[in-house]
């Protein structure tokens, strides 16, 4: 069955949130970082085993976060806003007609999860993170990396954005794939910018 392909209205921000539905089963919404394509999903061999795993056990909802992807464009100050993360997440479940799902996601999409578990519980049926990251800079309560290793970490990534050296530098056992780091290559230009993917890091 081909996944479907939706767009949901975030009211708040004006904007539309792009979302693929696959797969049979519990509802499930795999709530993607700021490096995403929904449409580029079937394009990289690494994510081919997880996606159609999580298909064969769940109903899977993937969204790209706004700004990112196929998803609108927003401003700054609202990429980097929790409650426009949770307002994303409530639009496509709202879309889909959905009460609750399981909420399914990876490193700084933890962050989004995390929100949006706190302001709607209701609405959670299981909460999944996958190498959280709860925040980059730190605080007095919070462990985190320290402020200048995000900033040598951000222009680290900008050198590298779009390079195989980035995927080497994410996955160290793929230097040697060729194929796989021009799929990386391909799947980075596709709508998603360093800004994006790093502007998260400097504000959380």
């Amino acid at each position: 069955m081909e996944p479907k392909v939706g767009y949901a209205p975030v009211a708040s921000v004006g904007a539309s949130a792009a979302y693929r539905v696959s797969g049979i089963g519990p509802r499930t919404v795999f709530v993607s970082n700021w490096i995403s394509n929904i449409d580029a999903l079937a394009t990289l061999d690494v994510f081919r085993p997880f996606v159609g795993g999580l298909e064969s056990l769940c109903t899977l909802a993937v969204i790209d976060q706004l700004g990112v992807g196929q998803s609108d464009i927003v401003s700054r100050d609202q990429l980097t806003d929790r409650r426009v993360w949770a307002d994303t997440i409530t639009a496509v479940l709202d879309r889909e007609r959905w009460s609750s799902a399981s909420l399914l996601g990876w490193d700084q999409a933890a962050l989004a999860q995390i929100a949006f578990a706190a302001m709607y519980p209701q609405r959670v049926d299981k909460l999944v993170l996958i190498n959280p990251v709860a925040c980059y800079a730190g605080s007095e309560t919070v462990a985190g990396v320290l402020p200048a290793t995000v900033e040598e970490s951000v222009q680290l990534t900008m050198a590298l954005w779009a390079t195989p050296g980035f995927m080497r530098m994410l996955s160290p056992s793929a230097a040697d794939d060729a194929e796989l780091c021009d799929q990386w290559v391909r799947w980075c230009c596709r709508r998603t910018c360093p800004t994006s993917s790093n502007v998260s890091h400097v504000r959380h």
